[in-house]
C-alpha cells in the first residue's frame, strides 16, 4: 500500500457519535466552568470588602478543628494571674480561641480554658454550662472563696456569659468579663436564622428583653465590651457595647478578628491588665 492510499484510508475514518458528543460536553463543561469563575470572581469583587475579609477568616477560624485539643478540665500552675476562661459564640468551638489562647501563655497567662456550647440548643443552657465550667475551673484550681475569674467571650458566647451573671452567686465568683462583637440588644442579622440559638439573638427575643435588667451595667463584674463598626453580623454596632460598660472600639476588625488579630488580642490583654493593675493597688 502506498503512502497515498494509507493517507486516503485515514481520511475516510469518521469519528463514533460517542465520540462526538463526548468532545461537545467536554468542551460545554470547560465553557461553563469559566463562565462560573468568572461569575463567582465578579460577584466576589462586587460584594463589600468587610464580607469578603469574614469569608476568608471562616475557613482559618475552623482550622483549630484540625489541631488536638482536650476538654478535659484540669488544674493548671498558678501564673500569677486568674484563671481565665473563653466562651465561643453560636456555630462556634473550643478551638476557636487556639491562636489567641497561644498568644495569652506566651505572654504569660497560661491558665487558661476554653468552654464547649456546642450542644446546647438555647442561651438559657448556654448559661447553664457556662456557669458550671466556671465552677469547675475554680474548683480544680483551689481557689478561695475571694478569688476569682475572669471571662473572653465571643459573639453570643457574651450573652450567655451575662445571661449567667443574672445569678448574684455566680457573679460573686467572675471578676472581668471581656465580649467581642456580642450583640448585647440583639442583631438584625439574626432575622436569617431559625434556629433556636439564632432566635435568642433578635432585638425583641425573650433573652434580650430580660438582660435589659442589668443596663445601665451595675454588675459588680467589671464589663469590657469590643466592638467594630466593621463587624457585619452585629447590626447595628452599636448593639455590641453597653450602657455602665466600657466600651472599646476595635476600628477594622470584622466578627471574625477578633479570633485572628493579634491587635484584638492585645487590647484584650490591656484591658485585663489594667484590672490587674487596679487590683493591685493597696488603698
Amino acid at each position: 500500500m502506498t503512502t497515498k492510499d494509507a493517507m486516503t484510508d485515514v481520511e475516510k475514518v469518521t469519528p463514533s457519535p460517542l465520540a462526538t458528543a463526548a468532545v461537545a460536553v467536554g468542551r460545554a463543561v470547560a465553557r461553563a466552568s469559566l463562565w462560573t469563575a468568572k461569575k463567582f470572581a465578579y460577584a466576589y469583587r462586587s460584594v463589600d470588602p468587610d464580607v469578603q475579609r469574614h469569608l476568608v477568616h471562616g475557613p482559618l477560624v475552623g482550622f483549630g478543628l484540625l489541631l488536638p485539643s482536650s476538654k478535659t478540665i484540669e488544674a493548671k500552675p498558678d501564673d500569677g494571674y486568674r484563671p481565665l476562661v473563653f466562651v465561643h459564640g453560636m456555630g462556634g468551638d473550643p478551638t476557636n480561641f487556639y491562636a489567641m489562647r497561644g498568644f495569652f501563655s506566651a505572654v504569660g497567662r497560661r491558665r487558661s480554658y476554653a468552654v464547649d456550647l456546642s450542644r446546647c440548643v438555647d442561651l438559657c443552657a448556654m448559661a447553664e454550662v457556662v456557669a458550671a465550667f466556671v465552677r469547675e475551673v475554680r474548683a480544680v484550681n483551689g481557689l478561695a472563696a475571694d478569688e476569682r475569674v475572669d471571662i473572653v467571650a465571643h459573639s453570643q458566647g457574651g450573652l450567655a456569659t451575662r445571661y449567667a451573671l443574672l445569678d448574684p452567686a455566680f457573679a460573686s465568683l467572675v471578676g472581668t468579663a471581656v465580649t467581642m462583637g456580642t450583640p448585647h440588644a440583639g442583631t438584625h442579622a439574626a432575622r436569617f436564622s431559625g434556629t433556636a440559638q439564632g432566635r435568642d439573638l433578635r432585638p425583641d427575643a425573650e433573652a434580650i428583653l430580660r438582660l435589659r435588667s442589668q443596663l445601665p451595667w451595675t454588675c459588680p463584674v467589671r464589663l469590657v465590651c469590643f466592638w467594630s463598626r466593621n463587624d457585619l453580623l452585629v447590626l447595628p454596632a452599636e448593639a455590641a457595647f453597653v450602657e455602665g460598660a466600657e466600651a472599646v472600639e476595635c476600628a477594622g476588625a470584622t466578627h471574625l478578628s477578633y479570633l485572628l488579630d493579634p491587635q484584638c488580642w492585645q487590647a484584650v490583654w490591656d484591658r485585663l491588665q489594667l484590672d490587674r493593675a487596679s487590683a493591685a493597688v493597696v488603698p
